[in-house]
């Protein structure tokens, strides 16, 4: 997404005469526009090609990085304890994840002695 895109989307909704503040709306304006191309892709699955669907599907990371500056920045519950424990608790479990399917692609290339690329999906 390209940064023009997001200017024209943050001054159309108003965010730019707010001020710097409420910049973490455009955050979630952003990641609602890239959770579209995700879920659209997922959708057209048959249709588009494995490596762009994998490639846009990449874009969950950033979702969950804009939604998480939302939430956290955006609204009244940004200070809430329960909140920031929670906040807390699934930024371990996607680092931890994300890790572990990380150093099994690793895993799977040091053994076949190539890429750590998956075979292509099946059906």
């Amino acid at each position: 997404m390209s940064s023009q895109v997001l200017w024209y989307t943050a001054r159309a909704s108003g965010i730019v005469a707010w001020g710097l503040a409420a910049a973490s709306v455009a955050w979630g304006i952003a990641a609602m526009y890239l959770l579209l191309a995700v879920e659209l892709t997922s959708l057209a699955r048959p249709r588009v090609p494995r490596r762009l669907w994998r490639r846009v599907h990449y874009a969950g990371f950033a979702v969950y990085l804009l939604t998480s500056v939302h939430g956290l920045a955006a609204g009244t519950d940004g200070r809430a304890p329960a909140f920031l424990v929670a906040n807390a608790v699934v930024a371990a479990l996607v680092a931890g994840l994300t890790a572990s399917r990380v150093a099994a692609a690793g895993a799977r290339a040091a053994r076949t002695g190539g890429s750590a690329r998956q075979p292509a999906l099946r059906g």
